[in-house]
């Protein structure tokens, strides 16, 4: 059966893009602790980038369960669907990991934000907090003229 190929296929590219996020999650973690912010972003590209591969692999996961007659179906759905043996037995070792997983990425996220959030605490108290009209990244520094156009903005320029 060409379709279950498939399916088990794509089942197993998003197990392994997983494991590929948690190692990167793990790597996150490691450039928060050591407050290294080239390494922290370099990781956060790559994760942006797992994210959209995994998304895609997703995409591609429902349309293959849907060429088995097994669409909107859940895992534990699908592993119901299935007769007793390899591919079923496959199938429910790759969801179980791609579950355990993604407990473990949330758990490792969770653990992220926290130091960050940390670690924006103490910049804060040693800075002595965000200045006054500079609580955002961009900020309306010139005023308007009559016509509501941005005095030595842009179009002054031109």
């Amino acid at each position: 059966m060409e379709e279950m190929k498939e399916y088990i296929e794509v089942v197993e590219k998003s197990v392994a893009c997983c494991r590929e996020m948690l190692s990167q999650e793990q790597e996150k973690r490691r450039a928060l602790l050591g407050n290294d912010q080239k390494r922290l972003e370099a990781v956060l590209k790559n994760q942006q980038a797992a994210v959209m591969k995994l998304d895609s692999l997703e995409k591609r996961r429902l349309a293959a369960q849907e060429k088995l007659g097994l669409g909107g179906k859940s895992a534990e759905e699908v592993l119901a669907a299935l007769p007793q043996g390899g591919q079923k037995d496959r199938l429910a070792e790759l969801f179980g990991e791609m579950s355990g997983s993604c407990r473990e990425l949330r758990e490792l996220n969770k653990t992220a934000l926290g130091i960050a959030r940390e670690n924006l605490r103490l910049m804060e108290q040693l800075t002595g907090g965000i200045p006054q009209g500079q609580a955002g990244l961009y900020t309306r520094s010139r005023q308007t003229d009559a016509r509501g156009s941005l005095a030595g903005g842009f179009e002054e320029k031109i």
